[in-house]
């Protein structure tokens, strides 16, 4: 099965893994333990739970399930303790569903080359069979059709996996490496402030699916956007398809979402009433309660 072509990566994030001639492989398989295999392209399932913060919104954590398909380099050396793998992230294509978010689509950023590397830890250095580290370094989009939303991460998402006997790591749990949060910004407005935040993110490592359970990339259908027009035989180009409240309907269904997902605090002046009895009443004391004058609180 042929690799899809994907444009030049713009960021790399580590060594790029040549695909050409390396065999695609799918169930079933044989993986010897303490063994640096050849080359390959892993088909494996995957499974997650991803915790987003909105602020102003709130927290929701997800369940995702999907597949990943993972190139592997020639290992440095034959010998299990001193090799070195490569790796390279090529697909992604992970699914979850929210409540209030609705459903969720994950995919690889075309932008970055999510690398890895498999690798003994220092501290094992000398052992015979020693449990090798694996990790990724991740650049992802998350579609948000019901939002009209795409995010995406400039900081890559780092993928761990300890304990590691055999590769590829099939059936391995792993843990995304989040220090606190990790920004995603809005596609469509990148140099914008983030619109949400992934707090955490663990993972499973699935084993090797049948072929048939892969789904090519070019059959995926495009993810629509709320308020986007299905065009009519006749009508005008998208660009030129506007609506009443201004700009096309793509446009108008990103700021849609973009206000379902946060309605910052808008804090009021005070009137010159307020603002008289304040100044009446003296310097305020350390550690007390300011009083602004009216707030407008959110629907």
């Amino acid at each position: 099965m042929a690799t899809a072509v994907t444009p030049e990566p713009k960021i790399k994030y580590g060594p790029q893994v040549s695909t050409n001639g390396v065999p695609n492989l799918f169930e079933p398989q044989t993986v010897t333990p303490f063994t640096p295999p050849p080359p390959g392209i892993d088909n494996l399932g995957i499974t997650s739970v991803d915790t987003f913060k909105v602020p102003g919104v709130g927290e929701f954590t997800v369940e995702f399930s999907g597949y990943v398909r993972v190139v592997r380099s020639q290992p440095t050396t034959d010998d299990w303790a001193s090799t070195e793998v490569y790796t390279n992230l090529i697909e992604m294509h992970m699914e979850g569903e929210s409540p209030e978010l609705g459903p969720i689509h994950v995919r690889l950023n075309n932008e970055c080359l999510s690398t890895g590397l498999i690798r003994t830890p220092f501290d094992s250095e000398g052992e015979e069979q020693p449990e090798k580290a694996c990790r990724m370094a991740v650049g992802a989009t998350f579609q948000l059709p019901r939002l009209g939303l795409e995010l995406f991460n400039k900081e890559p998402v780092l993928l761990t996996i300890d304990n590691v006997r055999s590769i590829p790591p099939a059936g391995n749990p792993g843990k995304g490496q989040i220090y606190q949060m990790l920004p995603l910004y809005d596609v469509a407005n990148p140099d914008a402030e983030p619109v949400a935040y992934l707090t955490s993110l663990s993972f499973r490592m699935g084993t090797y699916l049948p072929e048939q359970d892969r789904e090519p990339a070019a059959s995926r259908p495009t993810v629509p956007r709320p308020g986007l027009a299905v065009p009519s035989p006749g009508s005008p180009p998208e660009g030129e398809r506007d609506v009443r409240n201004g700009g096309s309907c793509d446009e108008v269904g990103r700021r849609r979402g973009l206000a379902e997902l946060s309605r910052p605090r808008v804090r009021q002046r005070p009137s010159a009433a307020a603002r008289g009895e304040r100044l009446a009443r003296g310097p305020r004391p350390l550690g007390a309660a300011r009083d602004d004058g009216p707030r407008a609180v959110p629907s």
